[in-house]
């Protein structure tokens, strides 16, 4: 509890303020005496509040009230701007302007400055005055009220859609410019547009963006743009510019594909836009995440957040640090890949080769990626792995902590090569020919059409052999494989125990996928210390097959 203050005056304010409430008790306390001598003591915050009643401010405030304050001023504003404005040429003006005018006379005639007077005082004085003749409407997209002259005919109202309202605002807004239509044509043409400008701003309020959290990659794709854009922005925004002539479609109008994206973009702006940010869409976390992948660079996201094209770079790094925090929370296998089909892993160094003072203590981590042939909608939604749903909350968290890696020690043992195989090689091989004979005619017919001259050509406007194949294929077109991260490993794959630490979490998603083996590839370092770890472990001799890099590959060939 705070402690007493000793009255160090004369204590007139505090006497004053008890006759103005009319505290007999207290006056007779205090009245003929010396509130210093008596040692009369208080709390201060009681203090203040006591005397509120009688200081300057309150005062003000009641006379402002109670309609005194301004007298002259307000009856030639009432005569010159309300009855000759507004009753008598029909104009509609916003409350602030009213009370910039009304300052303007107080300090004109007056000479006092009034530049605090509210709009809300303004409004009481007017309605005390004028009743009935006037009226205040607040269109839902502004937040200044109108005032205009009601009438029996006006149909403003009914155009607008506009409730009548007495909610009171105690905030200066700041001078908007005057509705002013001396004609009814042109006041019905502003209440036209006033409304449309209304419906979209309806449409805005109502459309949802991002909902899910963290934001998926599937989560901001084109269709995902298409499905939270509501489709009367769309169609609006599409009339507008010409796009469209469609004029009673009650769908979605059709555009040109090349524009579609461009008006997807203004639209997710707006919604951008009218909520300040609040609603994330597709286009502003993407763009944001790609810039700061991309470039690095917070400056350049903070332009273009600035511009209204993507979210601010603190909430670029929220969105990356939520990803990674859910990818740490799932059980190591991405989502979204099917069990019992073919997969191929990769695994390779990531080395991020930061400038130290002895050049030591760098970034040497591996990194891995899994692969899937997408088999399409045949593919049944209960086998696949339903390991991505991990919740994450919401949170302004833009940095990690690095969990520990679990590296599984390798001891090393005498080495040996591999086991012989009891494979027929013969057969093997014979059962290849078979397969690759339609392959290697088409190989020799490249070979041939490359090389021979066709009589009267200039050149060989032959494709290459990947451009070559897909010719021949017609419209076959294989699925896009679905590829997704790994769980990073902190440790340098040169070290033996983190190429085991690579066999031994294969090994574990081939058992998520029920694969009884799986295809590792890798580089040529990786490669060969791998292999000799396998020919040491029976598991991993039956369940991995190792693949090099094609790059690699390529120059033993060349080698040879």
């Amino acid at each position: 509890m705070k402690g007493l203050v000793a009255c160090e005056t004369d204590g007139h304010t505090l006497l004053k303020a008890a006759e103005f409430r009319k505290d007999e008790k207290l006056l007779l306390q205090l009245r003929g005496q010396d509130l210093v001598s008596i040692e009369v003591k208080y709390h201060k915050s009681c203090y203040q509040s006591y005397v509120r009643c009688v200081t300057y401010s309150y005062q003000k405030k009641t006379e402002e009230e109670s309609g005194i304050m301004y007298a002259p001023s307000f009856k030639k504003f009432c005569d010159e701007v309300v009855q000759r404005r507004l009753i008598d040429n029909d104009e509609v003006v916003p409350i602030n302007v009213l009370k910039n005018i009304f300052i303007k006379m107080i300090n004109d005639i007056e000479d006092i400055d009034a530049s605090s007077y509210k709009n809300m005082y303004l409004k009481k004085r007017l309605k005390q005055r004028f009743g009935d003749k006037i009226k205040f409407l607040r269109p839902h997209m502004q937040k200044c009220e109108l005032v205009m002259a009601h009438k029996e005919s006006d149909s403003g109202g009914r155009i607008l859609n506009i409730t009548h309202t007495d909610s009171e605002s105690e905030e200066d807004e700041a001078e908007s410019q005057s509705f002013a239509a001396h004609s009814n044509s042109q006041q019905h043409e502003m209440l036209e547009m006033i409304h449309s400008a209304m419906n979209i701003h309806a449409t805005l309020e109502k459309a949802q963006g991002v909902a899910a959290w963290p934001p998926r990659a599937e989560d901001l794709t084109i269709q995902r743009s298409r499905d939270i854009v509501p489709t009367k922005l769309f169609n609006f925004l599409a009339w507008c510019t010409g796009l469209s002539q469609d004029f009673h479609s009650q769908d979605r109008v059709d555009v040109q594909a090349d524009v579609e994206n461009k008006l997807l973009s203004i639209c997710q702006d707006m919604m951008f836009l009218s909520s300040q940010g609040r609603k994330l869409t597709p286009k502003h976390l993407s763009l944001g995440m790609a810039v700061r992948h991309v470039t690095g660079s917070s400056s350049l996201i903070g332009l273009l957040n600035g511009l209204g094209h993507c979210v601010s770079h603190s909430k670029v790094l929220e969105h990356d640090t939520a990803l990674a925090i859910q990818q740490l929370h799932g059980d190591g296998l991405p989502p979204g890949f099917c069990q019992e089909v073919f997969t191929t892993l990769v695994w390779d160094n990531n080395d991020f080769g930061e400038e130290t003072l002895s050049g030591k203590g760098t970034t040497h981590n591996t990194n891995g990626i899994v692969i899937q042939r997408n088999l399409g909608d045949d593919t049944d939604d209960n086998d696949s792995n339903p390991s991505i749903s991990v919740a994450v909350t919401k949170s302004k968290q833009r940095t990690l902590q690095v969990p520990p890696t679990n590296i599984i020690e390798y001891h090393g043992r005498p080495r040996h090569g591999p086991a012989l195989s009891g494979f027929n090689v013969d057969e093997i091989f014979q059962n290849q020919g078979r397969e690759q004979k339609i392959p290697l005619k088409k190989d020799l017919a490249f070979w041939l059409c490359k090389t021979v001259q066709v009589e009267g050509e200039e050149c060989n406007l032959l494709p290459s052999w990947t451009g070559f194949n897909q010719k021949l294929s017609g419209s076959v077109t294989p699925p896009v494989s679905k590829i997704g991260y790994l769980p990073v490993i902190d440790a340098s794959p040169t070290d033996k125990s983190t190429v085991n630490t690579i066999l031994s979490r294969s090994v574990d998603i081939a058992n998520k996928l029920s694969l009884q083996s799986i295809v590792v590839t890798m580089d040529q370092a990786i490669y060969s210390k791998a292999q000799e770890i396998r020919w040491q472990n029976e598991e991993y001799t039956q369940r991995l097959f190792y693949v090099l890099e094609s790059f690699t590959q390529l120059c033993h060939f060349c080698l040879q």
